[in-house]
């Protein structure tokens, strides 16, 4: 079967099981990231939710198996395997030119630039998947709390900003006059 229909396909079943063991992990945590990545199907964003879950289970299957109160063991061992070897198959794998959910063309793609304080960080996490769901690709949008989305470390954050986002005319950012 192709690896990335065999994802969309077994992807709920990943995250009930997942969910069922841990609301709170890195794995649970990426798997709306990870919908949201095959719904657009930007191959960048599934590889990075796979290696994610995939790290979690090596980090945590020896504790699963341990566990008196896991009572679908076999599920998760089959989930873990099946996860490695559809991201092997995922490495390799093209998206044909007509499924590729193209928004914008390359040269008139937006930048969107989504800040928060650290507070908020749960609204921003919101508006970045909502983003990403309209179709936004990776990398038209800088969202410094998000691996695939943040400003480089060796990069001087006003340089990389200046350089990222295009400038506008004035003229179009003026706003209207106050009533009087």
């Amino acid at each position: 079967m192709d690896c990335y229909k065999q994802l969309r396909m077994e992807i709920s079943g990943f995250k009930k099981i997942i969910c069922s063991y841990s609301k709170k992990s890195s794995a649970a945590h990426i798997l709306p990231e990870l919908e949201t990545a095959l719904i657009v199907k930007d191959k960048e964003a599934i590889l990075y939710g796979l290696d994610v879950i995939i790290e979690w289970y090596n980090n945590n299957i020896s504790e699963i198996r341990s566990n008196q109160y896991v009572t679908n063991l076999e599920e998760h061992i089959r989930t873990h395997q099946l996860l490695k070897k559809i991201k092997e198959n995922l490495q390799d794998y093209v998206f044909e030119v007509d499924e590729v959910n193209d928004v914008m063309k390359e040269d008139d793609s937006p930048i969107i630039f989504l800040s928060h304080k650290s507070d908020d960080c749960k609204y921003g996490n919101a508006l970045e998947r909502f983003i990403i769901g309209l179709g936004v690709k990776n990398d038209q949008l800088i969202y410094s709390s998000h691996p695939l989305h943040k400003i480089p470390l060796d990069a001087n954050i006003y340089e990389y900003l200046r350089s990222s986002i295009p400038t506008t005319p004035r003229s179009r950012c003026r706003r209207p006059p106050a009533a009087s």
